[in-house]
């Protein structure tokens, strides 16, 4: 499908997502009512995003380090 097709596919579903951190890695995440739903993990390689993994495991997101970006 090409990168341009899976891009425009994702930012639809991903605009009420909020950049963060995941154990320390570039992510974003989709919460309500200030409980993370789906995290969304980024494969970087060379700056560039390869991959999106997207987890919705309410236990394996409970043992993940979430930072929102601009939260201290």
């Amino acid at each position: 499908r090409g990168a341009a097709v899976v891009a425009e596919t994702c930012s639809g579903r991903a605009r009420a997502a909020t950049a963060a951190t995941v154990d320390g890695e570039p992510a974003a995440v989709f919460a309500m009512g200030g409980r993370v739903l789906v995290v969304f993990r980024f494969e970087v390689v060379d700056d560039a995003i390869t991959g999106i993994d997207l987890l919705a495991d309410g236990e394996a997101i409970a043992a993940m380090a979430i930072e929102t970006v601009g939260e201290r």
